[in-house]
């Protein structure tokens, strides 16, 4: 009797981690263009001041920055900007450019904790990932993100930073 209650659950948690990607590609795309018109770097701020800085050029809703399947946070209304509290995605870009070496391992925008039963990734070179798991906070995230990747001691430390000022 609980397979298939087990089933559907399964079925709506592939279906928000596919979108939850999906989101995150998007915004993936964005930031190329961003970078394409910005001599290859991304925006220069981590966190939610840096995604500011695509709209309206690149992203002309707010309620991109918005997964769908967060409770804990709305979209800005009367043209109020992205602050932390109101964006369920953190960006890591400040500092990398289009040439970055070990792009395929450096997370540039992450989803925050608390949104799904795990977390999703956007690395620096566009490609997007989905990690199953709980986790406590973006600082756990990224922690499992530098563990799964090998990260060396100093794009650790530089990643646990970023997180870190945002948090401030």
């Amino acid at each position: 009797m609980m397979g298939p209650l087990f089933a559907i659950l399964n079925g709506q948690k592939d279906k928000q981690a596919g979108e939850s990607k999906k989101r995150l590609e998007n915004l993936g795309m964005m930031l190329q263009l961003y970078t394409g018109e910005n001599e290859g770097k991304f925006p220069d701020i981590d966190g939610a001041a840096g995604l500011n800085k695509l709209v309206p050029d690149y992203v002309n809703k707010l309620s991109d920055f918005k997964s769908p399947f967060d409770t804990k946070r709305k979209v800005p209304a009367g043209g109020a900007g992205l602050l932390e509290n109101n964006c369920s995605y953190l960006y890591l870009g400040a500092g990398y450019t289009d040439t970055t070496k070990n792009a395929s391992n450096l997370p540039l925008i992450i989803s925050k904790s608390g949104v799904l039963k795990g977390a999703t990734i956007l690395y620096l070179d566009g490609h997007v990932e989905f990690i199953k798991g709980q986790y406590a906070d973006e600082l756990a995230i990224v922690t499992k993100v530098i563990d799964m990747k090998k990260l060396s001691e100093v794009e650790s430390d530089m990643i646990k930073n970023k997180i870190k000022i945002i948090e401030k």
